[in-house]
């Protein structure tokens, strides 16, 4: 038969390398169902007001992207120059076009990650309050 896609499978909770992120799209779903998610908060009843605990989960969102930007960078960078040793020895690759693929590649996951933590930060307040109604 014939495979419907809907917009809903274009939707992610933990981007990967490929995905291209156009928007930040805030959700309310019991906390067990959000586990893959990389960025999620644990709303639990209390005197705040929606607004102000908002203001507080972007503020945990931009910390986590702050961390997934570090963690994430260091590990490539760790992997660039281990890979760069070892295709010194092939005959077909050279360690300096290795490396500039390696920085090439670095540079674009970094736009990628700075591209993730600006769609957090313009997230709306209200948009965030909207979800929790």
């Amino acid at each position: 038969g014939r495979v419907q896609i809907r917009k809903t499978h274009f939707l992610t909770g933990n981007p990967v390398a490929d995905d291209e992120l156009l928007y930040c799209i805030p959700c309310a779903a019991p906390f067990a169902l959000l586990k893959g998610f990389r960025y999620k908060v644990k709303l639990v009843p209390g005197k705040m007001k929606r607004g102000k605990a908002c203001q507080q989960a972007q503020r945990i969102f931009s910390g986590t992207a702050r961390e997934v930007t570090t963690e994430t960078l260091g590990k490539l960078r760790k992997t660039a120059g281990d890979t760069t040793i070892l295709t010194a020895k092939d005959e077909e690759a050279t360690s300096t076009e290795h490396a500039d693929a390696a920085q090439a590649h670095v540079e674009a996951v970094r736009s990628r990650l700075a591209n993730e933590a600006q769609l957090i930060k313009d997230l709306r307040v209200d948009e965030m309050v909207m979800t929790m109604l």
